[in-house]
């Protein structure tokens, strides 16, 4: 069991040279009327690929080339924590029916056992997911959407060049939580003349953004026949973040599972654009709210996008996560005591969410879309993009903005992707320390605190402990002090 009163030391070199190149140009852009060409053309940084290798040592200066800057000697985030051993000894409830790992094309309706169709229409979350080794980020993405949205409805392509296999978390943890469409083969969802125009691409980067417009597109038209409604279209490095800014007592609605469509139900019955201006959140201090904007009020709406770098923090404030003291607010009855305070049951190194608190940079947004009101005749795939998912979702200012979608960087060796499609133009052990650098001069210190890590403490209430460690056990990567960044 990790001890989290222990106090550790690591030795002045126990971290990674901080000398790390900024760079020069960059694909961000927040001009929502940039060219659509462009807009396609942009590299996300973010795609679902990761063979979970070994880091490698970080440029040195004289492998740099643009200009160079010196992060700050800060206090070293704590050694890797010894593995942490359940603390509830009995193993939670088996799953009544095991999926067939022989069936040669799995599919939702022979592996999932939930079925969202017997939910009341309108009170779930679907996504769309292009999925390529993300392993051991897939099962910490999916416990925190399933709370915050609530995610009930899982499109997910497995790229046919993944080298493992995400069934055993896809349907044997969470195949009764979650109905999921399966698709393993690109044929699954392309004509046969989408695969010639994919594999007459001669650049890796082109075929991966062509192939993700025509997920999108099928994706969509799929959950429209299945009847559902709010959909988002992210990776698995990508997280819904309610925006504190803009909504008050957001530790609290996130102790209460679906506080994501609660607020967008509330939004849309009221139809009221200052619906959260008059009230006075619990932690202070606090912005005053902004008008709604209106691109809320409409069936499609393209969010804003955040970076979270990999900056770490300090041990106690990572291990705030497990205890902090959630006050009761008009949005939640619950206590304001931390069940995971005492219980020791999961270490916060190895989730993305609790270990990384400081927002940076902002990025191209990503959309979210009710398909149920898409007239699908009229729409191709010509008409899908992956950011900006449709030209007539509203994209206007994101100030105001309820929620936005927050990009997480992760440790390095979250971020090692050796097959992603994207890495014939940079290396990226050096992209991974150039990102980082071009986030610090923007860095919102412990923004994180607030508005994503509560997340655990409310899914721990809302399945269980028992439930929680068998969801997020072999999750994420430890820390490892050799490639950890420095604290902020």
């Amino acid at each position: 069991m990790y001890d989290y009163s222990a106090s550790h030391e690591l030795p002045e070199n126990g971290l990674m040279p901080t000398m790390i190149t900024t760079m020069r140009d960059h694909h961000v852009t927040n001009n929502a009327t940039k060219n659509r060409s462009n807009n396609d053309n942009n590299n996300n940084n973010n795609d679902n690929n990761n063979n979970n290798s070994a880091a490698t040592i970080p440029p040195t200066p004289s492998e740099t080339t643009a200009t160079t800057k010196t992060i700050p000697s800060l206090t070293p985030p704590p050694p890797t924590p010894p593995p942490i051993q359940p603390s509830i000894e009995s193993k939670p409830p088996p799953i009544e029916s095991k999926p067939n790992k022989s069936e040669s094309k799995p599919t939702s309706t022979s592996k999932s056992i939930y079925d969202a169709s017997q939910e009341p229409f309108g009170q779930s979350f679907s996504i769309c997911l292009k999925w390529m080794d993300d392993y051991r980020q897939l099962g910490e993405w999916l416990a925190y959407h399933y709370h915050v949205l609530p995610l009930r409805y899982l499109v997910f392509f497995k790229d046919p060049k993944s080298t493992t296999d995400p069934s055993p978390i896809l349907f044997d943890k969470w195949g009764d939580k979650i109905q999921v469409e399966y698709w393993t083969k690109e044929s699954d969802f392309m004509t046969k003349d989408q695969q010639k125009t994919i594999d007459n691409m001669s650049i890796e980067t082109k075929k991966h953004r062509r192939a993700q417009r025509y997920f999108y597109h099928a994706c969509i038209q799929h959950l429209h026949q299945m009847n559902r409604t709010w959909t988002l279209l992210i990776d698995t490095d990508e997280y819904l973040i309610l925006d504190s800014s803009n909504i008050p007592n957001v530790p609290e609605r996130l102790q209460t599972p679906g506080a994501a469509l609660d607020v967008i139900h509330k939004v849309h019955a009221n139809n009221d654009p200052t619906l959260f201006v008059a009230t006075t959140a619990t932690q202070q201090p606090q912005p005053q709210p902004q008008k709604i904007p209106e691109k809320w009020f409409t069936n499609c709406t393209v969010m804003a996008r955040k970076e979270y770098p990999a900056f770490e923090s300090s041990r106690e404030s990572v291990l705030m996560a497990m205890t902090q003291q959630i006050p009761a607010g008009s949005s939640s009855s619950t206590s304001t005591t931390s069940i995971l305070s005492s219980s020791n049951a999961i270490d916060p190194y190895r989730l993305t969410t609790l270990r990384f608190r400081h927002r940076g940079q902002k990025l191209i947004g990503k959309s979210m879309v009710d398909v149920s009101t898409l007239d699908m005749s009229k729409i191709g795939w010509r008409d899908v993009y992956s950011h900006n998912l449709l030209d007539s979702c509203s994209k206007g200012n994101n100030k105001g903005d309820l929620m936005y979608v927050g990009h997480y960087l992760g440790s390095m060796e979250a971020y090692q992707r050796p097959a992603d499609r994207r890495n014939d133009w940079m290396n990226r052990t050096k992209k991974f320390y150039k990102l980082n650098a071009k986030n610090e001069p923007s860095l919102e210190i412990g923004k994180g605190d607030e508005e994503v890590r509560p997340w655990i403490q409310g899914f721990a209430k809302s399945v269980g402990l028992e439930q929680m460690q068998y969801l997020l056990q072999d999750v994420g990567f430890p820390y490892n002090a050799s490639t950890a960044l420095q604290q902020y």
